[in-house]
């Protein structure tokens, strides 16, 4: 989703979105998120008790894995570069697609061979062209004008919630959230209401960068199974029921919605990120 937000918003607004910027923005909020989360099922859904043998069972699948191969290690060196690249943008202003592309074409040259015919052959395309046909369609919508109109009907009523930070934050996020109720594929929603959103916004001269982060970061919380097929993977082992995933996405909404604030108060405006142009 953050991927296809960041071409959506460059593709709409014109302004380049560096990825290291986008990592500062969300990584305190993810830190925290990450322990919060935790929290909040311990809180829901108390132990009753202890998986037997769990650290030693872990300890013994991890000794059975045995060495890193010659494969894995050029793999795990290969990653690390494509981190550190992605991270330095800012300053060799080489794309992040650019250096995805780049570097897993290095995977296949001779001398390295991090990956073969046999393992591109096992890749799954159907991501790829989805996120393609996505931005396909957000790029129709903007040379149509079709955004125009959807952000007159759509974002109207979010007005009179952009005379402050606190209040455009909740205006942005749980709109995002209530349109993800009626549109459960992440990328759906936002290939469909960022171009017009975007639109709404410069109308309202707004950032739209941080308007975008927040509209990814809303797009995200889930309280039903069917809006996200990760979700429903993990509801197919039955470990726990539709009421339980609702009351857990709830309050994770919530508490994302909270963090999400915070950070914009507190951390945006350090690394300029303003919502205001």
């Amino acid at each position: 989703g953050s991927l296809l937000a960041r071409g959506l918003t460059e593709q709409a607004s014109g302004v380049k979105i560096y990825w290291a910027k986008w990592f500062l923005a969300f990584l305190p909020a993810d830190i925290l998120l990450l322990v919060l989360s935790w929290l909040a099922l311990l809180w829901l859904f108390p132990a009753q008790s202890q998986l037997a043998d769990g650290s030693d069972l872990l300890r013994k699948k991890l000794q059975e894995l045995g060495a890193w191969s010659n494969a894995e290690k050029k793999a795990g060196i290969i990653l690390g570069l494509l981190l550190a690249l992605w991270m330095t943008d800012a300053l060799h202003h080489v794309a992040p697609e650019v250096v995805c592309i780049g570097v897993c074409l290095a995977c296949f040259l001779p001398g390295i061979a991090a990956l073969t015919g046999d393992d591109l052959k096992k890749l799954n395309m159907a991501p790829v062209l989805f996120t393609g046909a996505a931005l396909s369609l957000g790029a129709v919508m903007s040379k149509t004008k079709a955004n125009e109109v959807l952000a007159r009907y759509m974002f109207a009523w979010l007005e009179p919630w952009l005379h402050s930070k606190l209040l455009t934050v909740v205006g942005l996020y749980w709109s995002c959230f209530l349109y993800h109720g009626f549109m459960p594929n992440a990328q759906s929603l936002l290939s469909t209401t960022l171009p017009p959103l975007l639109n709404f916004a410069a109308k309202n001269g707004m950032n739209a960068v941080p308007v975008s982060m927040i509209w990814t970061a809303a797009s995200g919380p889930s309280i039903f199974l069917f809006q996200s097929g990760v979700i429903v993977l993990a509801y197919s082992y039955g470990q726990f029921r539709a009421k339980d995933f609702l009351k857990y996405g709830l309050l994770m909404a919530a508490i994302e919605f909270v963090v999400l604030a915070a950070v914009l108060l507190l951390v945006w405006p350090f690394i300029g990120l303003s919502l205001r142009n």
